[in-house]
This record gives C-alpha cells, sequence and structure tokens, in this order.
C-alpha cells in the first residue's frame, strides 16, 4: 500500500492530530538547529497535509502557526538574533509561501473532488442501460426464434455484458472500500459454492482459449465468514486475471485451505510466463498496467487488483503474490473461519 492510500484511510481527526505534531516537532528542529541550518522548507509538509485533507480553513491555520512558531524559535534566547524589521518581513514572506501552497492544494483538491463527482455520475448512469440491455438478451435467450449459433453469440453477449457490469461496480466501490464505508455483510458461506459461482462467470473465457480450471477445496476450508458478494468479485478477478496469462492447453487451480485455527486461504495459480521482480510490490495499486515475464503487455483497466486488495482487507484478511519468472504466477488470499472447521 502506498502512502497516499495509507493516509487516505486514516481519519480526519488522526490526520489533524499528524499535521499538528508536525509542526511542532518542525518548530523546536528549527529552534534547535539555529539560523545556521534552516528547516522552513518542512513547515510545508504539515501544511500541505492539512490542506489536501482538511481543506482551506485548515490549511490557512496551518500556515499561519507555521509562520508564527518559525518567526518564535528566532526570537528565544539561545536562537540566532536578527534585527526585528528583518524578522517581520520574513514572517511575512514565508506566511505568504505558506498561503501560496494552502491555495494552490485548495484549488487542486477542489477540481479532483469535481472530476471524481463527475466520473462517478456517468459511470453510475452507465449501470441503468446496460441493465436494460442485459434483461433484453436474458429474454431473447429463453425465446425460442434463435438457433444454437445465435444462442451462442447472445451467451457471448451476455457475458461481456456481465464483464462490464464488474468493471463498472468495481470503479463505484472502489473509492468506498479506500475510504472503509463500503458496507461489508459478513456470512458463512461454503466454499465450494462461491468458487462454483465465480467459475461459472469465466467458464466461456477458458473454454474459448482451452485453458482448464481445477477446483481443490480441502475439508478443513469448507466454509469461511465472508460477504458473499465481494468473495465472489475477488474470485472472478483472479480468474479473469490469471486466464489472461495462460497459454491454451494450461490449467488454472484454485485452492483453499484451512492455514490457521480461524483462517482459510485461497489460491488461484496459473502455468502463464509469470510476473516480473520488479512489478511485484505494485501489483496490487490502482492503475497498474501487469506486463508478463515474457515481455508480453495485457491490456485491462488496472482496477481489478486493486479492488481485491481493499475487498480482502475490508474482510480482515490479506492479499499476496508469489510469482518465478516462467513458473507462473500464485495469488493468494485470506478469509476468516470458525475455529472448529466443520
Amino acid at each position: 500500500m502506498n502512502l497516499l492510500s495509507a493516509l487516505q484511510r486514516l481519519s480526519r481527526r488522526r490526520i489533524l492530530l499528524t499535521g499538528a505534531l508536525l509542526i511542532a516537532v518542525t518548530s523546536w528542529v528549527d529552534y534547535a538547529t539555529g539560523p545556521e541550518l534552516s528547516v522552513s522548507v518542512f513547515y510545508f509538509l504539515p501544511i500541505a497535509l492539512l490542506a489536501g485533507f482538511h481543506g482551506l480553513h485548515a490549511g490557512v491555520a496551518a500556515s499561519i502557526i507555521s509562520a508564527l512558531l518559525w518567526m518564535l524559535a528566532e526570537q528565544l534566547p539561545g536562537a540566532g538574533r536578527a534585527e526585528l524589521p528583518v524578522i517581520f518581513w520574513n514572517t511575512v514572506v514565508r506566511l505568504l509561501a505558506n498561503l501560496t501552497i494552502t491555495f494552490a492544494l485548495t484549488l487542486l483538491r477542489e477540481s479532483l473532488r469535481t472530476r471524481r463527482d463527475l466520473t462517478g455520475f456517468i459511470i453510475h448512469d452507465l449501470r441503468s442501460p446496460l441493465s436494460n440491455i442485459l434483461m433484453g438478451q436474458h429474454l431473447l435467450l429463453m425465446s425460442n426464434r434463435l438457433d444454437e449459433n445465435d444462442k451462442d453469440l447472445v451467451q457471448a453477449s451476455i457475458e461481456s455484458c456481465q464483464r462490464m457490469t464488474m468493471l463498472i461496480n468495481s470503479i463505484l466501490d472502489l473509492e468506498k472500500l479506500e475510504n472503509g464505508k463500503m458496507p461489508v455483510e459478513s456470512q458463512d458461506l461454503r466454499v465450494q459454492t462461491l468458487v462454483d459461482s465465480a467459475i461459472t462467470q469465466v467458464l466461456s473465457l477458458a473454454a474459448d482459449i482451452g485453458v482448464q480450471l481445477q477446483v481443490d477445496v480441502a475439508a478443513g476450508a469448507s466454509t469461511v465468514r465472508a460477504d458473499a458478494e465481494l468473495t465472489k468479485r475477488v474470485l472472478v478477478n483472479l480468474l479473469d486475471n490469471a486466464l489472461k496469462y495462460s497459454p491454451p492447453d494450461s490449467v488454472v487451480t484454485v485452492r483453499a485451505a484451512r492455514t490457521a485455527p480461524n483462517t482459510v486461504t485461497v489460491t488461484v495459480r496459473d502455468q502463464g510466463p509469470g510476473i516480473p521482480q520488479a512489478q511485484k510490490k505494485h501489483i496490487f495499486d490502482k492503475f497498474v498496467q501487469v506486463e508478463s515475464s515474457g515481455g508480453a503487455a495485457r491490456r485491462g483497466s488496472g482496477l481489478g487488483l486493486a479492488f481485491c486488495r481493499l475487498a480482502v482487507e475490508a474482510q480482515g484478511g490479506r492479499i499476496w503474490l508469489d510469482s518465478q519468472a516462467g513458473q507462473g504466477a500464485v495469488v493468494s488470499f485470506t478469509l476468516p473461519a470458525l475455529s472448529d472447521p466443520p
């Protein structure tokens, strides 16, 4: 997880306290080092933090407090002395610099919020016509007016629409997951049922590219405590990603095993070219385009694995990648389970 994502998950109160602490520490260091070693640029960090996450008023307050603390550090006993007009002039200059940073970040924050809201409205409005298309396709498929070839085409179209729906839902849910606002409805679920439901959505894709799907659910891992919809979407994303990198006549395997008294680990293994070492630590970040070890790039939104990470973490689990060049990739994630396996 990168620093920005970590900060976004903090509460507003914690960000406020962090900003205040950084200002206090910076002013103390400023006083301790004296005028010979300037640290004034480090005041910009808490100002940027508070302006970026709390808005204009917090940024202005941080700017004024930082400028006053700098002036106080210059005037305390033991600090280098300067003429009062010089101190006053320097304080005004620093305040103006702080306020410039504050107003610039506030404008950027509002611009990003406006763009995010507009994008959210557009993506949300796409769901309604897409749902109508899906309904019409299902009705057409159930009618007796199609031959087998036509039914195959309609079924392929339905699966494409379902994948589009999943992508739209992932985009809309990412922000909720990042901010901890996504409702998680945990219940006792059978792992075999979850896996079968996910495989149903990618079965046609696997058949088209000639990849076999295998499932191995150990007896002690038959039940987990999880959100059914979120977990199924995680599995679909991982299976879809594995199939993208799988050569024909290979196997994608889904395994589930109890790895701790209260933990079940689910793994999705492919026999593709593997993931380069340099990309492993960024594989679960948003908008990351994965390139295989063989150098072949795969087109995608870069949101699937980011959604998987956030959805797993929201349920109290963790997710990670194991991969060696030429030996495929294994993505594993954990879910809470009952203490005593059924």
